[in-house]
């Protein structure tokens, strides 16, 4: 199985309805049938005393992203190799820089593949804006250390291939973030990020 680290387009407003009603995350990431199907499979999962015993949940809002919303990127499975040249570890690096691994509200109760998504306010979508656009592709390049990377074990584990190919791979991918977030953030928009 791989992790793609994927991306989608969210109002603050819609942030908060969100938090309010977690399941709704998912009408960021599958169609109309598609998220019938899991609320259907999340409700059979009770079971008989809970069904009993526990309160009738709130029925969700019946609501769709609309306009600037559920405007989706992903960046393959390059999402720790950027990770761990925008922040030199593998560990907790400092704010904003990692937004791909930490940051941002979890929406705890629904996994969008791996984990809870992540949700990023159009405020905190501008500060990593301005980080990104600070490191122009040629510094960020000069930070790929193809050893290193594969002694610290850093997902997909692909950089011992030639330096060219996979220097390439996770620099596309790094641009291509980076003119994503920056059209969010142009779009006073805030942005949804999570593992599939």
């Amino acid at each position: 199985m791989s992790m793609i680290c994927v991306f989608s387009t969210i109002s603050d407003e819609s942030i908060e309805l969100v938090r309010k009603h977690p399941l709704l995350i998912m009408k960021w990431f599958c169609s109309e049938e598609e998220f019938t199907e899991f609320i259907e499979h999340e409700q059979s999962k009770l079971g008989f005393f809970e069904k009993l015993f526990t309160k009738k949940a709130k029925p969700l809002p019946d609501y769709s992203p609309t306009g600037n919303e559920s405007i989706q990127y992903d960046i393959d499975k390059a999402w720790f190799g950027i990770y761990f040249l925008l922040t030199g570890t593998t560990g907790v690096g400092k704010p904003p820089l990692n937004f791909l691994i930490i940051g941002g509200q979890e929406v705890k109760g629904c996994d969008i593949g791996y984990e809870p998504g992540r949700m990023f306010t159009s405020m905190q979508v501008k500060e990593i804006d301005e980080a990104l656009q600070a490191i122009s592709r040629e510094e960020f390049e000069s930070r790929f250390d193809p050893a290193k990377m594969m002694e610290e074990d850093i997902y997909p584990n692909i950089w011992d291939r030639p330096k060219e190919e996979s220097l390439e791979y996770i620099s596309e991918n790094f641009v291509g973030l980076k003119k994503y977030i920056h059209r969010t953030a142009e779009q006073n928009m805030g942005m949804i990020v999570g593992l599939s």
